[in-house]
């Protein structure tokens, strides 16, 4: 496999089916928990990254596998990703051979690049038993090159190959039998945090997936992760026959992009499926068999090869999960989480390592879990309190720094930072949030709109809405509120959209247009792509609208029912998951949109990874999305048929979407929306 040809970053498409069934005190949580895990000695990307070239002395060590077996006389090389561009070629920092026992030692001294974060280390043909095996490749993702030591050691396998694949899939091109791992020189954050997922499914040291429970508060996809192991399996351990009826050919064919061209080797395959889960999930399955070396495995051929992470600590869990999520510019995930009762309620907050950085009882423990979610530029988290009418500010530390309660805030829902102004907006709903995050009946007809100070600016609130739920801010500085037009009064009619526009002179009031969408659309959330359009999610739909309010577009599915929450990644697709009746054995699912409209996702199949693992085909009720800089979804939901009461969930969905700008209100104030940072 050529790593020394530089190829342009390819655009990555994606045929994806995921049906699912999403001195301070965090130092020291986050140093007891890699402690108590091993993850220093893993390389989970805790150690530091030097922003200049440095010469190491580590002799790294390790062993290559095929399955069980060891694999003779292999190419082993360590590459520091590009920093130039997605998919720019890596920098090769040293190479060395493996012995017949399949054992290699990394000759020193060598130099690590200026910002090195994550490296990985790739092995490429070799013999396992059977023959020479040209198109073999395998990978491990090992964290800082700063963090290697002489006592490092390395065991590559299947397993750890399509752990480097998942979490590295968003930042690869692959053109010929040229594989490229790179990212932008602006998110090298994203590209380092990728290691977290990635030590988390997989042991660099054993080359065996974790086990489903290893890791505290976390449900690991175990049986999927040898089941794929087992795929690449099937063609590693054979000479490399790429014919029709061959393994590897099989295994090639399979794994072919839609509309692209085929694998060369083993990692392409992984990063390929990575990309693409719902693609031939079954003719890849039948590659596995019974007796294969990586166990247990899925019983059934899953819809999709979608892998995931549920995290289950901190408080998460309770009957009520509410939608509100948000990631900040670390790529940490802020939460709330609820049991019904004010003693139980919490903020989390999950590293891209799956710490808990807000400890095990969460931040306000007992007071809010909030609804709505915004992060400023600095980190600062503020959510919007229905029951207790106030806007809570956090700082980037999860330190309660100010709680706004001006008369105007009457149920707030959704909530959205302006980091041109730092001023806060929000819809007034009138009413308690019900158990899905939702609401009964939206009788509020305002929207707040607070200064800094948390007291009403001017023309603060501004009436003339139907039930405000969502709020964004669109790239051009507009506000944006969807009216969900639920009220006992005008149920169904007087659907909108409001449009906000800035005044020519700050602190004068906004102003205001009306959009109609239609009785019975129920529009409640919304968000923008690269043009400034907006994806708006409607009854049993999402409707695209341009900035002038005029809807250019609907994007259905059969799989897209009662949508529940929209990102747009950062190749301009939009990520929709999809909820389902408490009394229904439906799974909700995830659905993606191309920016023309295309589904690229299967409209039905299984459940995918939670089906697989954890909620065993229960239906659940998605709350609340987002996508990190790394690539990862991350889902909050319901698990709706749990005993004797719902049970809250968030899913960590691994690589498979495209990096974005976070947070998100940076995208509105930078007009990044739908682009890769």
């Amino acid at each position: 496999m050529d790593k020394s040809t530089a190829s342009n970053p390819s655009s990555i498409s994606s045929s994806i089916a995921f049906n699912l069934s999403t001195n301070r005190t965090r130092a020291a949580l986050l140093a007891a928990s890699a402690v108590g895990l091993g993850l220093f000695a893993l390389g989970c990307g805790i150690g530091p990254i030097a922003n200049v070239p440095f010469t190491s002395q580590a002799a790294i060590s390790g062993t290559i596998h095929g399955g069980q077996q060891p694999v003779a006389h292999a190419s082993v090389v360590l590459y520091a990703p590009g920093t130039t561009g997605y998919g720019t070629a890596p920098t090769a920092i040293v190479s060395t051979t493996t012995d017949a026992s399949g054992n290699f030692t990394l000759p020193r001294p060598y130099t690590c690049p200026a910002n090195s974060g994550n490296v990985y280390i790739v092995s490429t043909g070799g013999d396992s038993g059977s023959g020479t095996n040209s198109v073999l490749a395998e990978a491990a993702l090992l964290g800082p090159c700063s963090s290697l030591t002489a006592s490092s050691f390395i065991f590559v396998s299947e397993v750890t190959t399509v752990a480097a694949a998942y979490a590295l899939a968003p930042f690869a091109s692959i053109s010929g039998a040229t594989t490229n791992i790179g990212t932008s020189a602006t998110n090298l954050i994203g590209l380092n945090n990728a290691n977290g997922p990635a030590n988390n499914l997989a042991n660099t040291v054993t080359g065996n997936a974790r086990d489903i429970n290893e890791l505290p508060g976390m449900v690991l996809p175990t049986a999927e992760m040898n089941t794929l192991a087992d795929i690449l399996a099937a063609c590693v351990n054979t000479n490399g026959g790429t014919g029709i009826t061959a393994p590897c050919g099989m295994l090639f064919t399979a794994a072919t992009p839609p509309g692209g061209a085929a694998p060369a080797d083993t990692f392409q395959a992984a990063i390929n499926i990575a990309l693409n889960p719902g693609n031939n999930a079954a003719q890849l399955f039948a590659l596995s068999t019974p007796t294969a070396p990586f166990q247990p495995t899925l019983a059934t051929a899953p819809g999709d090869f979608a892998v995931a992470i549920q995290y289950t600590g901190g408080q998460i869990g309770g009957s009520q999960l509410t939608r509100g999520i948000a990631i900040d510019s670390k790529g940490n995930a802020w939460l709330g989480n609820s049991d019904g009762n004010t003693t139980s309620r919490s903020v989390s907050e999950i590293s891209p390592a799956g710490v808990f950085l807000s400890g095990p009882n969460g931040f306000l423990n007992g007071i809010v879990a909030g609804n709505g979610y915004s992060i400023d530029a600095s980190d600062n988290v503020f959510i919007a309190v229905a029951n207790l009418n106030a806007i809570y500010e956090l700082n980037s530390s999860g330190v309660n720094v100010n709680i706004f309660t001006p008369s105007s805030l009457q149920k707030p829902l959704g909530v959205a930072v302006d980091n041109r102004t730092a001023g806060i907006w929000t819809g007034n709903s009138n009413n308690t949030p019900s158990l899905n995050g939702g609401q009964n009946d939206f009788i509020g007809t305002t929207v707040s709109f607070l200064t800094s100070a948390g007291v009403d600016a001017a023309g603060s609130p501004y009436g003339g809405n139907n039930g405000p739920d969502g709020v964004q801010i669109d790239g051009l500085g507009n506000v944006w509120v969807a009216n969900t037009c639920i009220n006992t009064t005008t149920n169904g009619t007087n659907c909108s959209l409001a449009k906000y526009t800035p005044p020519a002179t700050a602190g004068n009031p906004y102003t205001m247009q009306t959009f109609d969408t239609g009785n019975n659309s129920f529009p409640f959330d919304l968000l923008f792509d690269s043009a400034n359009n907006v994806y708006v999610l409607q009854n049993n739909l999402v409707a695209k609208y341009n900035n002038a309010g005029t809807q250019t577009r609907t994007l259905t599915s059969a799989a897209a029912n009662s949508p529940a929450a929209v990102m747009i990644d950062g190749l301009g697709r939009a990520f929709v998951s999809n909820s389902t009746s408490a009394n229904t054995s439906t799974p909700g699912s995830l659905t993606v949109f191309s920016p023309t409209g295309t589904l690229l996702s299967t409209a039905n199949g299984s459940m995918g990874y939670l089906a697989n693992n954890t909620i065993n085909n229960a239906p659940f009720l998605p709350t609340g999305m987002g996508i990190d800089p790394s690539g990862n979804v991350w889902i909050t939901g319901i698990n709706t048929s749990a005993s004797p009461n719902a049970i809250g969930f968030v899913t960590e969905i691994i690589g498979v979407a495209a990096p974005i700008l976070t947070p998100t209100t940076v995208q509105s104030s930078t007009n990044k929306y739908g682009v890769r940072p």
